[in-house]
């Protein structure tokens, strides 16, 4: 079913229906090796360096990366409920792209073993989180809209005429079916997933809103945003309950401690201010640093603060005593979004035109990084069960998944 060369031509490749994988070396065209299934194969690809072939199953969409030297499989990929139609290794060898027949695209990265379901819109994507259930996520675009997506099947579930506006940010309410949902026009609308609701509107901000979170309980909407102000909102009954100034620059992120007793907000002048929970007023900044702050973000225990932006550097902090623990470094520009998986143990971060890196906490090294099939990656979440991690590229939701095994 499948023909491929290697990138020098000096190797061959068939797959068949009958699950065999063949190669052979072209010159005095003797076969090199074979590997052999009891399912069919439809599609395969050598690596760049000719080292290893891709070949698609047809029954249960699973990938296999066959090592040429010596006929055995080297890695396993599943996650497809479809057909896989085609595969090709990128040009550098370290993505394997895999398409089925229902219009999903999966990028796999070789040596985190994590693949990438792509979700895409026609409008540029600002936004997205995931549901409690880690089985739903939702995101916002530049044409006002919210979408529901299912993680597993990147299905599109419905969508919202949230704004008239771009949106800008969202948030789930923790517990419920409903997110907030921020627009350039500095309104916020409170949206009820589970119903054609009109939706709740707050007259928040002079302009852009760039940042939402809402308290651990619930009870509290607090927002940052481009005219320099914090809000903090009863949302549910659309009382004001604070509205402090902090300049004239923007303010680009904020945050609330897991126990709910800190509001912690990030300015373009490099300062995080701590701010009491309901009020918004400072009790303390931490030490200035070079450009904007960007990214901020608690693990789930509240144990660790970490704080990314325009210097290329994340700091973690230990919480609550507010003592810094380690600078990370390593990427080439500005860190735009941070995220801790449940357990704490490793962060994300995602860099302007930069990979998406994996820390080690405790060494403070990356454990690894993922190559990016677009440009600039914006916007990492992790699911509440760890297993999937989300980022914006453009108008591309990359929804990374780990579904591989490695054979050695």
């Amino acid at each position: 079913m499948s023909i491929a060369y290697s990138a020098d031509g000096s190797m061959l490749t068939t797959c068949d229906l009958s699950g065999l994988l063949q190669w052979w070396e072209t010159k005095s065209w003797t076969k090199q090796g074979q590997f052999k299934i009891k399912s069919m194969f439809l599609s395969a690809s050598f690596s760049p360096d000719g080292q290893s072939i891709c070949v698609s199953s047809t029954t249960d969409g699973t990938l296999y990366v066959i090592d040429v030297a010596t006929a055995k499989e080297r890695l396993r990929f599943s996650g497809y409920k479809e057909i896989v139609w085609a595969v090709s290794f990128s040009p550098n060898g370290q993505s394997i792209a895999a398409s089925d027949g229902i219009g999903n695209i999966k990028i796999w990265d070789v040596q985190s073993k994590l693949d990438a379901t792509i979700l895409t819109r026609k409008s540029l994507i600002s936004s997205v989180a995931f549901s409690q259930d880690s089985q739903q996520l939702v995101s916002g675009s530049k044409d006002g809209l919210i979408t529901l997506w299912e993680c597993e099947s990147g299905k599109l579930l419905n969508t919202w005429d949230a704004h008239k506006t771009p949106v800008t940010a969202l948030a789930y309410v923790p517990g419920r079916n409903i997110v907030a949902v921020a627009g350039v026009d500095g309104t916020i609308k409170i949206v009820k997933l589970s119903k054609r609701s009109s939706p709740t509107v707050l007259q928040v901000h002079q302009k852009m809103v760039l940042g939402l979170s809402f308290s651990p309980d619930g009870n509290m909407l607090a927002s940052c945003g481009q005219d320099g102000s914090v809000r903090v909102w009863d949302w549910e009954r659309g009382n004001e309950l604070a509205n402090v100034k902090y300049g004239v620059m923007p303010l680009w992120c904020l945050s609330y401690s897991p126990d709910g007793k800190t509001l912690v907000v990030g300015d373009s002048n490099g300062v995080v201010h701590l701010c009491d929970p309901a009020t918004a007023v400072e009790r303390k900044a931490l030490p200035k640093r070079s450009g904007a702050i960007f990214a901020l973000t608690f693990n789930k225990t509240g144990s660790t603060l970490a704080i990314g932006g325009s210097d290329k550097q994340i700091e973690l902090w230990n919480w609550p005593d507010e003592t810094k623990r380690i600078t990370l470094q390593g990427h080439l520009s500005a860190v735009l979004s941070l995220a801790f998986p449940p357990d704490g143990q490793t962060l994300a971060s995602a860099a302007d035109n930069d990979q998406v890196r994996v820390w080690d906490l405790i060494s403070g090294q990356t454990r690894l990084q993922i190559p990016l099939p677009h440009h600039t990656v914006s916007h990492l979440r992790f699911s509440p069960d760890g297993n999937s991690l989300a980022g914006i590229s453009k108008t591309k939701i990359l929804l990374w998944k780990s579904n591989a095994r490695e054979n050695r």
